[in-house]
This record gives structure tokens, sequence and C-alpha cells, in this order.
């Protein structure tokens, strides 16, 4: 994914509104927010914002910031001893949910347009506050102002107004995953985070590291590389992405880099061992469905 620079944007000078003195994290709590997911989906992990600026659309992408729930100043050791432990069974997928009327850390990406394509961008960490969750159906109808909002609505109309004019689309489903349940819409803007995370990492450092194995080539977009960071509320390996992104983005510590040099066997064995109980998942369930067909 390319930033077009004919157009000049100040994204800082954008972001200035929402600073806080004293707090690294800025207040986005006045930006109207919705999630767009399943009317199954129990934990929501991301989350869209839009406004328009100087004829310019400014895109927020916010994902559920769960490193706060563990000490990220201790030990590096630490951290991943806590990650190794306790992803999956603590507490933190109840607290970092972005349910409705909660205020939430989010790891945001903001992302400036100009007449549909990308300017500038940048991450941040910030805290924000959602609306509304809603199912992608019922987003759909909101375009025909069926029971919804008039808040609600003209988000929903201003989004779908927003991916009408992207000049350049990159969904890719292997980049995060295969539900095509899910708004087409809301995969375009998890595509744009996840491209634009995995190419700024892969310029770092880390890059010579971690290539093929946090940091992903993409095998339908030359040159371009994503990363799995938006759902750290379901998978391990986006919470491993989102201490990247603290160690790598947030910070320009290099004492980061012996970490995750030192650990990098450990974190490939984490994976491999995932991808192994996930395949045996998908093999139960297959053989179930396949039983039930006969009987």
């Amino acid at each position: 994914m390319e930033v077009r620079s004919k157009t000049k944007s100040n994204i800082d000078e954008i972001l200035e509104q929402y600073k806080e003195i004293g707090s690294d994290r800025y207040n986005l709590l006045n930006l109207y927010t919705l999630t767009i997911d399943t009317k199954h989906t129990q934990k929501f992990d991301d989350a869209l914002s839009l406004i328009k600026k100087d004829n310019k659309d400014i895109l927020f992408v916010h994902v559920s910031d769960i490193i706060n729930n563990i000490n990220y100043h201790c030990k590096n050791n630490c951290k991943l001893k806590t990650f190794l432990q306790y992803h999956g069974i603590s507490n933190y997928n109840s607290t970092n949910s972005l349910i409705q009327g909660a205020k939430r850390n989010s790891i945001t990406l903001v992302a400036v347009y100009d007449d549909g394509y990308l300017i500038e961008y940048k991450f941040i960490k910030s805290i924000i506050n959602v609306n509304v969750n809603i199912d992608s159906n019922r987003f759909d109808s909101s375009l025909k102002k069926t029971n919804i909002t008039k808040e609600v609505c003209n988000q929903a109309k201003n989004l779908c107004e927003f991916y009408q004019k992207l000049k350049i689309k990159n969904i890719h489903r292997n980049a995060e995953n295969d539900n095509k349940s899910k708004s087409l819409l809301l995969e375009e803007m998890i595509s744009i985070y996840t491209y634009l995370l995995g190419n700024e990492l892969i310029n770092k450092k880390i890059g010579i590291y971690y290539e093929d194995i946090l940091i992903k080539k993409s095998a339908n977009s030359k040159g371009h590389f994503y990363v799995k960071a938006t759902s750290p509320l379901y998978k391990g390996e986006s919470y491993l992405n989102q201490l990247l992104i603290y160690d790598f983005i947030f910070s320009d510590d290099l004492d980061n880099l012996d970490f995750w040099k030192d650990n990098k066997a450990m974190i490939e064995e984490y994976l491999l061992e995932k991808k192994k109980n996930n395949q045996k998942k998908k093999d139960i369930n297959k053989k179930a469905v396949s039983n039930s067909c006969y009987n």
C-alpha cells in the first residue's frame, strides 16, 4: 500500500486537539465510534471512526489494547512469561472488549485520505468510547434508515461513501481471517491496519528477525507485508504483535531488540504449537460434519 505524497497533510496538527497533558494516550472519547461484527459476537476487539477535515477523510481503526493488563514495564522475560502462561484464560478478554458504552484503551491507526488516496498515517495509543455495537446485517440496513438512530445512520453512510472512494482496495483474507460473514467494509478497514503495520515493522530492525514469523509477506500483493494484530481477544499472535508495536513503534529502545532475538525460538515454538492445535480442531470439526452427513 503506497502513501501518496502529492497532497500535504500534517497528522500531528490533526491529532493536537486530542492530546491530554500528562498522558501518553490521545483522548478520542468524543469521536463517534462503532463496531461491526456478526450478531453472535461476544467479544469486540476492533472498531471504526471517521471524520472529515479540510476536505480530507480521516479514518480511525481502533484495536483493543490489552498490553495495559500486564505490567509492560517489568522485565522483558516477565512479559513473555505472562503471555505464554495466561493468554486465553485471563480476564482481559472481558475487561478489554470494546462493548457499547465502555471506555477502552486502544491502539489506533489514524489514516488521512485525500480523494481516496492515502497521504499520511500514524499508529497511536488512545482511549475511546464505543457508541454502538452493530451487527453487519444491521449495518447494511442502517443505510436504509430502518429502525436505526440518526447518528448510526450518518456514520454508516459516511463509512460507505469513504469505502467507495478508495482508489486502492487491499482485501486479502489471508492477511487477517477468512470470516466471510463479516462486513466487506470492515474487512477493508482491517486490511488497511494490518498492511500499514506490517510494512512499518518490516522496515524496523526487528524485521530481519521476524519476517515470515510474525511479519508476513502477502501472497497476493507483491512487496507488501501484513501483521495479524487486530484480534488480541482471540488470537495469541495478535497479542505478540501488540508487543511489537509497543517495542518498535511506540518506543525506540534498542534494548527491546535483544529480547526478541533471544526469545525467537520460544515464540516460534509457541506459534507452531498453536497452528497444530488449530489444525486438530479443524480436523475434528470436519470429521464431525462428515459423520453427521452419514447419520
